[in-house]
This record gives C-alpha cells, structure tokens and sequence, in this order.
C-alpha cells in the first residue's frame, strides 16, 4: 500500500468514527495515524466512543498491542481510551523475570508512575503468593484438615516436577509466572486459592480467546496488572477535551 492509499485509508476510518459506521483498526501504524488525524479535527472523543467495538472486532489488532503496548498506551492516553489503555498497560509490565526498566517504556512523567505503580501492585501480589505457600506448606503436616487434599509426599513429589517443568535454563532460575499457574491448576493449594487467582488471573480483554495465559509462549508473563478508573491518566467525567 502506498503512503497516500494508507494515509487516505486512515482518513476513511475515522470518518466512519464520526458517522456512527463500522469499522476495524489494521495495525498499530493505522491506529496511531487515525488518532493523529482525530487530534487534528479535534475529534477524539468520538474515536474513543467507538473504538472499543473496532478493536473487539479486528482480529490482528491484539497481536499488535502485544509487540507495541508501550507505544500504543501513550496512544489510549491521548484517546482517553479506557479499554485500550488497561490492555497495553497489563502487556507493559507483564514480563517478570525479564523486565526492562520500565521508564525505558516511555518518556511521559505520568506514564512512567502509572507503569511503575502498576508493576509494584502486581510484585505485591507475587510477595503476598510466595508467603501463603510458605505459610501452607509449614502448616500442611501438622493439621489434619488438610490430609484429604494428598499426602504430604505425594504434594513435595509435585512441587519438585512443577519446578523442574519451569526451570529456565538460560538463567537457571524457575518461570515463576509458570509455576504459579500449575500450582493454581493443580487443585492441591485450594486453601490459598485467594492470592493464587489474585496472580494467575488475566486481566487482557482483547487477547483474552487468542492469547491465552497459560500459553507456553508467555511462560515468564503475569496478566494481573489492573488500574481503577480514579487512578487513568484523564478525568473519566469530561465528555470533551
């Protein structure tokens, strides 16, 4: 496609946007010329009114936002885009053991604390996980009610094959995303099922069908970022801006 074919294109989208017509949202270079083009005509409120449909129903765009979330939330910022935004936001910090320095992600002050904001709160769910399993596994002998769950070696037997199955050779460390999935799966740590779903739940909307956190793909990747609407980066009351 030629500049002027993708320029015009864009254009096209957004006119559809303005006019109440469906449309879908190619890739991330569409997505960000079409808010570019809304910035200019001061027509950003409408393109975020409509693109929750659009990107629910494009069907590459979360492949996209997966390889350019940091870029793309900068992009939901200026959109005001709740949806979009909580869905870069969960890609942005959900490597765990690989992670950047996450002001690296962006040069926007804002986005920088809302990103390192979110990292801590799903850190704290990991501290909090790792202390309930410790804390189970010193009580599993001593109490009778969890007796019918497996015996006591039967439960060691399966925490040594679950660390074996995440072991990273490249850094001879454990997948800890991994890992607190199929202990989560197993059904033997019901008892601390709280903070076990706290970290393994998914929090993306968009890829929720296509990528799915079990995937082997996103072994090293927890999708439980989440961001209350009183802590987006707008006011959510402001119907123009």
């Amino acid at each position: 496609m030629t500049h002027k074919a993708f320029e015009q294109q864009a254009f096209e989208k957004l006119l559809c946007a303005i006019y109440a017509q469906p449309y879908t949202i190619s890739n991330t270079s569409e997505l960000i010329k079409v808010t570019g083009f809304a910035d200019y005509y001061r027509a950003l409120p409408i393109l975020s009114r409509t693109l929750d449909g659009a990107l629910v129903n494009s069907k590459q765009i979360n492949w996209y936002i997966a390889q350019d979330s940091a870029m793309l939330l900068e992009t939901a910022a200026k959109l005001r885009n709740a949806l979009l935004f909580r869905e870069c936001l969960v890609w942005v910090v959900s490597p765990w053991s690989k992670r950047e320095d996450l002001r690296r992600k962006t040069s926007d002050a804002k986005l920088q604390k809302c990103i390192i904001t979110a990292h801590r709160h799903v850190g704290k769910k990991v501290a909090d996980l790792q202390h309930a399993i410790t804390s189970f596994m010193a009580m599993y002998s001593a109490h009778k009610e969890f007796k019918y769950i497996a015996p006591l070696h039967v439960l060691r037997d399966f925490i040594e094959r679950s660390t074996m199955a995440c072991y990273d050779t490249s850094s001879t460390s454990v997948f800890l995303p991994k890992y607190f999935r199929l202990l989560s799966e197993s059904g033997y740590f019901r008892w601390i099922s709280n903070p076990l779903n706290e970290v393994c739940v998914n929090k993306l909307v968009l890829s929720r069908k296509t990528i799915m956190a079990s995937d082997e793909g996103w072994k090293d990747n927890l999708f439980c970022a989440e961001i209350a609407d009183e802590d987006l980066q707008w006011d959510i009351h402001e119907k123009e801006w």
